[in-house]
């Protein structure tokens, strides 16, 4: 979403090379704990963009899903769908449940980090600075 207007394009981690990405990975979208999960990464965007990252949300809905998603929580990054579940597999996250992976895209690897790392309710940023 972009001034409240969906933008449909392609998402490749390639074009992202030398900088880091944030996939978060979530089960489903308009759930309570996925809500709560991407409102914080919203509430925490400009904390993510002053660090040279940027963030992916990723499930297995399709676009409209993720379009009326993103509308009304006024997430202003992209909801990518893995329909097929493509990137579970090639990243090995079986069961995505609030479950967050930083891509370090300078080095071509990526740790899974568990769900308590996450930015807390307070807007503590602490856990991602040291990882970025």
């Amino acid at each position: 979403m972009v001034d409240g207007d969906p933008v449909k394009a392609h998402f490749t981690l390639s074009e992202r090379r030398g900088h880091p990405v944030v996939l978060a990975f979530y089960p489903a979208d308009h759930s309570p704990g996925c809500t709560a999960q991407l409102c914080s990464y919203q509430d925490e965007l400009d904390t993510f963009k002053d660090l040279g990252a940027e963030i992916w949300g990723i499930s297995r809905q399709h676009t409209g899903s993720h379009e009326k998603f993103a509308r009304t929580k006024r997430l202003g990054f992209p909801l990518l769908a893995d329909e097929k579940g493509d990137v579970v597999k090639l990243t090995q996250v079986e069961r995505p449940k609030l479950r967050l992976t930083i891509l370090d895209l300078s080095s071509g690897e990526y740790r899974e980090l568990s769900p308590n790392t996450e930015p807390s309710s307070d807007g503590s940023m602490s856990n991602f600075a040291d990882l970025l």
